[in-house]
């Protein structure tokens, strides 16, 4: 599978080999700003379509051929799959400013079909968030925001996490927490959860197995390659 993105003076493609993540496994990407782990995590998040040519099977509690919906311009069966089946968290956030925390998390249950407010509850003690339920994103820090983020993509139990850097706002106290709690989502819940960071150090310290995005640079042509096989 590959994503080809060109500007004017620049040819980006990101080539992907293979890359295999069963539910249960907690996987981090890593590389330098601008190596294409975005991109990476936009196609896994079924947010930006794949070249064409590509294999791309969502197992999950049914299987998907991701490819051949992005294909035939599916755009509703994707959505239905991205809602059913995947959390993710996006660099900038992604939440709905006219929502409340509360709400944009129940958005994302409700969407799902996977209505659970207790849920709601214990997942945003356990970030923190429990005192900000109510108030709107434009109220909350960068911190509380990214934290909220990942309180939307864990609350219908997806069978898979994306994750866009989603520590790099944190303190490295409550950094470490999101990665436990993703570790235990992973373990208690059996969902695959695949993150971006920088943080190398993070990753080591929670075990958590880590895939390199190898730019090879050029002039006008950059090429990044990711590859995981079981």
């Amino acid at each position: 599978m590959s994503r080809t993105l060109e500007s004017s003076t620049r040819r980006f493609e990101l080539d992907i080999p293979a890359f295999e993540v069963d539910r249960g496994e907690v996987v981090a990407l890593v590389g330098d700003s601008g190596s294409g782990k975005t991109a990476m995590m936009e196609l896994l998040a079924l947010a930006a379509a794949p070249d064409e040519g590509g294999c791309f099977v969502l197992a999950g509690d049914e299987e998907v051929d991701v490819a051949w919906l992005w294909r035939q311009a599916r755009l509703k069966d994707l959505a239905a799959t991205r809602s059913r089946h995947l959390g993710f968290v996006a660099q900038t956030g992604g939440l709905l400013e006219f929502l409340t925390v509360r709400e944009n998390v129940a958005l994302a249950q409700e969407v799902a079909g996977k209505r659970d407010r207790q849920r709601v509850d214990r997942l945003a003690g356990t970030l923190g968030l429990e005192g900000v339920l109510d108030e709107r994103p434009a109220g909350l820090s960068i911190g509380q925001r990214q934290r909220t983020a990942i309180l939307r993509a864990l609350a219908h139990r997806p069978s898979f996490v994306i994750a866009d850097e989603p520590t790099s706002a944190l303190d490295p106290g409550t950094a470490r927490e999101v990665i436990d709690l993703l570790l235990e989502t992973a373990a208690g819940e059996g969902a695959g959860i695949i993150v971006s960071t920088h943080n190398v150090t993070l990753m080591a310290h929670a075990g958590v197995e880590t895939v390199p995005v190898i730019p090879v640079p050029g002039a006008a042509h950059w090429v990044s390659r990711v590859e995981r096989r079981r």
